[in-house]
């Protein structure tokens, strides 16, 4: 299986800012309150309620179309290789964020894990690169801030 080299570059000026956004949203509107994952090698956030450990959030950032807050495809794709992130010993889920900040996708990654794996080809690697193709539809569309 063939991977989309890491960007540090493409890293920083994303994950930060989509991570910040996921964390105000679950204190705003799950009542939880988040840190980024300790370890960097694992999934991106840790949400607690009660101060005990409730739930781990995967968070991406995605341009979709510019100009378009929404995703204009039947289907998500997740990259094959964050699979490692999502079995864990808590519920664990996965947030899809526009590039604007505004609006993202959220769902469980067992909907992920069950979804068919498709060959896409794309700008960082033209063959050979596996994805879950996961049907939009699955996926619960929300305001980052939507008011509670």
């Amino acid at each position: 299986m063939i991977t989309k080299p890491f960007s540090q570059k493409l890293h920083d000026a994303c994950d930060p800012i989509a991570r910040r956004s996921v964390m105000r949203w679950l204190k705003q509107v799950h009542c939880l309150d988040s840190i980024p994952n300790p370890n960097k090698y694992k999934v991106d956030l840790v949400a607690f309620k009660d101060l005990i450990p409730h739930s781990y959030v995967e968070v991406e950032m995605r341009l979709w179309r510019e100009h378009w807050h929404y995703c204009p495809y039947p289907s998500i794709h997740v990259p094959l290789r964050k699979e490692k992130l999502f079995l864990n010993d808590l519920p664990t889920y996965m947030c899809v964020v526009n590039q604007y900040l505004k609006w993202a996708y959220w769902i469980n990654v067992m909907e992920i894990i069950t979804s068919p794996i498709i060959e896409v080809p794309n700008r960082a690697v033209n063959q050979g690169e596996f994805f879950y193709d996961v049907p939009t539809d699955k996926w619960r569309l929300f305001e980052l801030d939507e008011p509670w």
